[in-house]
């Protein structure tokens, strides 16, 4: 692994409280169930999804957990990838030419989280994820990573997600707070529904912060000095007690 990779946490803290509870119940699911590998699968195109996969990847590592952050759409092209233009070997190249996982995982600035880019997939990709390969390649990377999080299409924009989506242990949906269509949403669920695609939960991206704290009862946790600033101080007696009422 001889490139790095550098990633960046987001520092907002109202982000990085519900980044928390999204790590939570998918640390909870592994406890319970053994979940390992994650699709993280955009309801639609232009949502978010892979700056929310590489935020949880990276709390994953900073956590203790070896992790492993896997760009699985093969239909961009590199050059229009943020992640994957440094290199053209990726997840492709062991589908297609079977070239050897260590030649493909990437060293980040993170110590606990690598990433494996996408390469150039000659072939489809749908049969590419319906290969016994790809079964090989969940089975070594399940031996060597606490997670694996792909970072899919828009589960509604390519049948090749759906696919990969099986063979994982679930599905994390990804939607935009204001622009994502519902109906488009619905039809994501009932696809997995109708597959026995395990769905973990949904994340509505780009929200702001008064309509995160609408969802919170302690609002000071975000912002105690002006909490204590608009609290009303008890009124106090001539004696010096707490004034009866």
């Amino acid at each position: 692994m001889a490139e790095q990779i550098n990633l960046y946490e987001n520092k907002n803290e109202i982000f990085t409280d519900a980044l928390e509870r999204v790590v939570m119940e998918l640390y909870m699911r592994k406890e319970r169930d053994g979940l390992k590998t994650l699709a993280f699968c955009g309801s639609e195109p232009g949502v978010g999804t892979t700056s929310i996969a590489i935020d949880v990847a990276i709390f994953m590592a900073k956590s203790g957990w070896k992790t492993l952050l896997v760009d699985a759409d093969l239909h961009k092209k590199i050059s229009y990838k943020a992640l994957s233009s440094k290199s053209s070997l990726g997840l492709a190249d062991f589908l297609e030419r079977e070239v050897p996982v260590e030649q493909l995982v990437l060293e980040t600035n993170e110590p606990m989280l690598a990433f494996m880019p996408s390469g150039v997939a000659k072939g489809r990709p749908l049969a590419l994820f319906c290969s016994e390969r790809m079964n090989q390649l969940i089975t070594v990377l399940n031996q060597r990573y606490d997670y694996i999080i792909f970072d899919s299409p828009a589960l509604s924009l390519s049948t090749d997600t759906c696919i990969l989506a099986a063979k994982t242990d679930g599905v994390v949906l990804i939607t935009a707070y204001g622009s994502s269509n519902v109906k488009v949403l619905r039809s994501n669920v009932d696809t997995l529904k109708r597959y026995q695609i395990p769905l973990l939960g949904v994340i509505m991206n780009k929200s702001d912060k008064e309509l995160y704290r609408s969802y919170k009862k302690d609002y000071d946790y975000f912002n105690k000095m002006r909490y204590l600033k608009n609290a009303k101080q008890p009124a106090v007696s001539k004696q010096g007690g707490k004034e009866q009422k």
